[in-house]
């Protein structure tokens, strides 16, 4: 192995080395430190104990001793929230319900891409803080579901059921959520009596994904979902999707 002299190599001037700024180069200055050979020479437990633990690492890789280890394993999310602020304010249960099926949709896409299913939901809306002279309301409600599951379909039932019983009327509505929580393996399900479990579903809920990953997020979707353009963001400045949708690539 080739080993490179970095004794003429000035901190600061000659080369930028991350996380090393003026401040810094000055400090390592005052302890002798002005090349990068004499930075990676130098005593490390005085570098840690001077600069700390990051400026540690970073002689180390100047040595060629690689400090950051590659992360194989992504960990799960315990927890998985859509929401969305609306463009303008909403007003009818019909335009939040549709919102909230956006919401399931995209949820439980990402539960079902982690191979897990949820036990808990939770369905929330909120008034507009910033505007207090308007009356406010941020209603929250969390329901264990029957049996865990990661279906569109059976969420998206029960988060229109809750959507009902949080609604009130004379209120403008600025965001609604939904939060997916309790995950766990789908390899973890447990035989119910009262809850059979439902294959089908799990095979349409295969064939949803699939299609939606080929064509695009949204192709399939739940009839109640996506259908009202009230709630929308405000997207008049937004930059196409030419990488991501092919109905937005320009035509020559």
């Amino acid at each position: 192995m080739v080993t490179r002299d970095w004794s003429g190599w000035s901190i600061g001037s000659g080369i930028r080395i991350w996380g090393v700024g003026r401040k810094i180069t000055k400090r390592l200055a005052l302890h002798g430190i002005q090349t990068v050979q004499e930075l990676r020479t130098a005593h490390a437990p005085t570098l840690r104990s001077e600069f700390g633990v990051v400026m540690e690492k970073t002689q180390r890789e100047l040595q060629e001793i690689s400090c950051i280890a590659l992360e194989e394993h992504v960990p799960d999310k315990q927890q998985i929230v859509n929401s969305r602020s609306f463009g303008k304010p909403v007003t009818e249960l019909a335009v939040i319900q549709d919102a909230l099926s956006v919401f399931v949709a995209n949820g439980t896409a990402k539960l079902r891409a982690q191979n897990g299913q949820a036990a808990l939901l939770q369905v929330f809306l909120q008034t507009n803080r910033f505007k207090p002279e308007q009356p406010q309301y941020n209603p929250c409600m969390a329901v264990p579901l029957p049996q865990p599951t990661n279906d569109s379909l059976v969420i998206n039932r029960w988060v229109q059921h809750v959507a009902g019983l949080l609604w009130r009327d004379g209120y403008n509505y600025k965001k609604a959520g939904i939060m997916l929580g309790d995950i766990s393996p789908i390899s973890m399900v447990q035989g119910d009596l009262l809850e059979p479990q439902a294959n089908g579903g799990n095979r349409l809920m295969k064939a949803i994904d699939g299609l939606n990953s080929r064509f695009g997020r949204g192709t399939v979707k739940v009839s109640t979902g996506g259908m009202r353009k009230e709630w929308g963001m405000r997207q008049e400045r937004k930059s196409p999707n030419y990488t991501t949708d092919w109905s937005e690539v320009p035509v020559v």
